[in-house]
């Protein structure tokens, strides 16, 4: 199938360059994501990125580039040359301004994700985690955690006009578990192997594992899992008592810096998690008593536990993420302009 010959104003190509594939799509007319489009290419098959973007083209019948596009990465999107984290992935600024002929959008990925729980017209589907409905579309700022091979954090900020800011963090490298009740000894445990003991070692895939290791040690018994899909299992879930612990540690844990997270940042508008760990923890990180644990005791504690939450999950959250923030991008470049136009006819 061939895509339009003459580009609309608001066509793009959109990628989101993950460690181990890269997703490659076209936005529609109004500038948000095809679906339809949507293709996947592994760095073994594709040495650059380049060449992945020109295998896209091909497949989707593409004559030449649009001069819009929009990159997610998995890193930081800073200077010339952007490393993948852990990946072959490369991208040159220069090399894909040379190839779309106009300079891309590039962007962290978990702040991609925040971009596309920005945009009412979202494909997202929000599941209620308390009876306040979090409303990312009205002005008000939210804090987006999303628990998967790591911990992102992102905060999205919309104000009364309608133009919305993100701003990816690093939140999920920080500590911040003082003052959990009962966590000392597992916490202990871990950073006695020399381990960084942060929200990312601790609750994400591959720290579940550790966490979870940890407390076999100190019941003295030998772990019965030793994949993340074994520990998450409903049985082990249910039965082994290690696991028990891990995960009702994990609630708590994982709340209690969830609450951190929405005072530092003054996200009182609300919080929404993503993820395939969070989705995988639903059960857990649902229990009234693990998640009493964000309201983090002090002088903000009433105003925490009437933040509003909630859980989301996309098939594209990155794609789609990258649409809308080129679509903001545009937008603040022709208010400035309109500006400029202004300040020189003053």
């Amino acid at each position: 199938m061939a895509f339009q010959k003459l580009f609309p104003r608001l066509q793009a190509i959109v990628a989101d360059v993950g460690r181990n594939v890269v997703r490659v799509g076209l936005t529609d007319d109004l500038g948000r994501l095809n679906h339809e489009t949507v293709r996947e290419y592994d760095p073994a098959a594709q040495s650059t990125i380049s060449t992945a973007i020109s295998a896209f083209a091909r497949d989707v019948g593409l004559r030449s580039f649009p001069p819009r596009a929009a990159f997610a990465v998995s890193g930081v999107p800073r200077g010339e040359t952007i490393s993948i984290t852990k990946s072959r992935w490369i991208l040159s600024r220069a090399g894909l301004t040379a190839m779309f002929r106009a300079p891309p959008l590039i962007i962290n990925d978990f702040a991609a994700n925040a971009w596309a729980m920005s945009d009412p017209k979202c494909s997202g589907r929000m599941e209620p985690m308390t009876p306040t409905i979090v409303r990312p579309d009205l002005p008000g700022t939210y804090c987006i955690l999303g628990l998967g091979s790591g911990l992102g954090v992102a905060i999205v900020s919309r104000d009364e006009y309608g133009l919305v800011n993100v701003v990816p963090t690093e939140g999920g490298h920080l500590g911040l578990m003082h003052g959990l009740s009962g966590a000392d000894r597992i916490l202990n445990k871990l950073q006695a192997g020399g381990t960084p003991v942060t929200a990312e070692t601790l609750f994400s895939g591959l720290g579940l594992l550790s966490t979870y290791r940890a407390v076999c040690e100190l019941r003295g018994q030998a772990p019965r899992c030793t994949s993340l899909a074994e520990l998450l299992a409903p049985a082990m879930m249910t039965h082994d008592p290690a696991v028990l612990e891990t995960l009702e540690f994990v609630g708590r844990g994982f709340w209690h810096f969830a609450g951190n997270m929405v005072m530092a940042y003054g996200a009182w508008d609300g919080l929404i998690l993503t993820g395939s760990v969070a989705a995988a923890l639903k059960s857990v990180l649902r229990r009234p008593d693990l998640a009493a644990s964000f309201n983090v005791k002090g002088p903000w504690m009433r105003q925490l536990a009437s933040t509003p939450k909630a859980s989301i999950s996309f098939k594209h959250a990155e794609l789609e993420g990258a649409a809308v923030a080129l679509l903001m991008n545009d937008r603040r470049q022709q208010a400035a302009e309109q500006l400029s136009v202004a300040a020189r006819a003053a």
